[in-house]
């Protein structure tokens, strides 16, 4: 994957090609539910990193507030 990619995008497509690195045999419905689990947890980085921009003064959300958010995740 390339991290400083622009234009990624999570389809149920992607997803498959994904787990096929793993599994042969992967259905749209294991796909779907990974999909909609990580717009779950996407919703929450941001909820978090929109915290973080504001204790820092920011309207903006920023990618050290992403990484700050990720550091904290992966600390729990």
């Amino acid at each position: 994957m390339d991290e400083n990619a622009t234009d990624q995008q999570l389809t149920v497509h992607n997803i498959k090609a994904i787990g096929h690195e793993f599994n042969d045999r992967i259905t749209d419905d294991a796909a779907t539910r990974v999909a909609m689990e990580q717009e779950k947890r996407i919703e929450k980085i941001f909820r978090l990193a929109t915290v973080m921009a504001r204790h820092a003064g920011r309207k903006t959300v920023r990618e050290e507030d992403i990484q700050k958010v990720l550091m904290f995740e992966d600390e729990l």
